[in-house]
């Protein structure tokens, strides 16, 4: 009796440091749950995060190229006005210049017109002035001649 009395007591022991292990490792249970359950929110925490930062980024990103593209238009518009700007002067240049060339052809033909009636004019009064210097002669030469005859 005595043995079997030890041999319960010994077994008795033994279930009672099981169930002190079991006690222990339901407790390690308990905190590796609570470290997965705080590592999982941790994640998800971390994960709704880096979400909030994709989306961020792709609406930056799609800003800016909203921006890029208005920037672009605004540029060629620019370049566009300033280009047809630079087309009007240089056609206005152009005429300008074309209506200075014709007049100065103009003034220039003018000109030759002024010095060819001018010659006409000086070649009638050399002849005028030749027909007036061969009457003028032949006055003085009929004066004398009268001279002549009077004396």
């Amino acid at each position: 009796k005595a043995l079997a009395a030890k041999k319960l007591e010994d077994v008795n022991r033994t279930v009672q440091e099981m169930h002190q292990q079991i006690d222990h490792i339901s407790g390690q249970n308990c905190d590796h749950l609570f470290e997965i359950t705080a590592l999982k929110l941790d994640v998800k925490s971390k994960t709704d995060c880096m979400n909030r930062l994709k989306s961020d980024h792709a609406n930056e990103i799609s800003h800016l190229k909203k921006l890029h593209a208005a920037t672009m238009e605004d540029l060629t518009e620019k370049h566009d006005d300033e280009l047809k700007s630079i087309q009007i002067q240089l056609k206005n240049d152009h005429q300008r210049i074309c209506e200075e060339r014709d007049d100065a052809i103009k003034e220039k033909n003018r000109s030759f017109e002024c010095a060819n009636e001018t010659e006409k004019k000086y070649i009638e009064l050399c002849s005028s002035l030749s027909t007036v210097q061969t009457q003028l002669k032949e006055k003085e030469a009929a004066l004398e001649q009268m001279k002549s005859l009077s004396t």
